[in-house]
């Protein structure tokens, strides 16, 4: 019941940002974390993190992250729209992992700031899987093209800036990457839960079948493209018991909030 509170509502709008989200524990005490926080007007600060195993250990990790992220949330809304930053929150909380558990369990770790009316995001990774973005323009120039046809969807991999899980070394640095995030766009968050499932064969979802459903079912409402996107898994796996916590977030700037 306390873990569970750190976990957002499935569905929350807040001004231009709509937030539908499914969590799946693979025990009692999970170690998946995902949040939300309004940090200053129009500017959201999403995250979302995987610890290592399972049980009391991993629900710790969560903890921690829970609460570094609530902390970074609460700073004055003036002091925190030009402070906080994505590399600033992993790097605050690979200190507070490897302070408390001496790299005994680590974390995977996304972070970013959305400015919902300079259509702009700004983000930081810590080896945590890559976050997909669809434009809400099927012709948007951010898509790549070339010989093949141009997949819907843009993966925030900026493998140059992409740092090291969380916890392990008290050195490890993070660094931020920008990117636009327009009226209408909508992320997908997710940890390695969702892609890591295996069905009575023992073969795994995968994230090509992932990237398979994000296609199929794009062009639904935030909340029922979550619940296709689960569906999917689900159909897949078939009862299968999951071998890992499985988090999945849908963000959407809404159009007539956005513009």
């Amino acid at each position: 019941e306390v873990q569970g509170s750190f976990i957002p509502q499935q569905f929350t709008q807040e001004g231009a940002m709509v937030l539908a989200s499914s969590y799946r524990s693979a025990s009692e005490c999970g170690g998946d974390f995902w949040g939300h926080y309004v940090i200053a007007p129009n500017t959201h600060m999403l995250l979302v993190g995987d610890a290592t195993g399972h049980g009391l250990p991993a629900a710790l990790v969560t903890a921690i992250a829970y609460a570094t992220g609530h902390l970074c949330s609460k700073l004055p809304q003036a002091t925190a729209s030009d402070f906080i930053t994505p590399a600033m929150v992993l790097n605050l909380l690979n200190k507070a992992l490897y302070d408390s558990l001496k790299g005994k369990l680590c974390m995977t770790f996304f972070a970013c700031i959305i400015d919902t009316k300079a259509n702009s995001m700004v983000y930081s990774n810590g080896g945590h899987p890559f976050p997909f973005i669809i434009p809400h323009n099927p012709n948007d120039p951010r898509l790549k093209t070339g010989k093949r046809k141009a997949k819907p969807y843009i993966v925030l991999s900026d493998i140059k800036k992409n740092g090291p899980p969380l916890g392990f070394d008290l050195h490890s640095l993070y660094q931020n990457s920008q990117e636009e995030f327009l009226p209408g766009d909508r992320m997908i968050m997710y940890t390695d839960g969702i892609v890591e499932c295996f069905n009575p064969e023992q073969k795994q979802w995968g994230s090509r079948n992932l990237e398979k459903s994000l296609q199929k079912n794009l062009n639904l409402s935030p909340v029922l493209f979550r619940d296709q996107i689960m569906s999917d898994m689900e159909d897949f796996r078939d009862s299968t018991p999951l071998p890992d916590d499985a988090t999945l977030v849908v963000i959407a700037s809404d159009l007539k909030e956005a513009a």
